[in-house]
């Protein structure tokens, strides 16, 4: 396994253990206008990139359709306002 597959492999265990993580804790109350976490991991993935991101890029990270992945910044977006 070179750098780069060990790379992608670190960062996909990452999202999947940030994704349990976040459905596990998403019931709990958040100070209104605070991301979520799921929010807060999508920030921290686009931050991590160097560059524009297409969601075709982020689906992976996150193992969900482009459709869903641009739906996620489409709520970020609109958040930010």
């Amino acid at each position: 396994m070179d750098e780069l597959d060990e790379m992608d492999t670190t960062d996909r265990l990452l999202a999947m253990t940030n994704l349990f993580r976040m459905a596990m804790e998403r019931r709990h109350a958040r100070p209104a206008g605070e991301p979520t976490r799921l929010q807060s991991f999508l920030l921290t993935a686009i931050a991590r990139h160097e560059g524009a991101m297409a969601a075709s890029e982020l689906a992976p990270l996150l193992d969900v359709s482009a459709a869903t992945a641009s739906q996620m910044v489409g709520v970020l977006e609109a958040a930010a306002g």
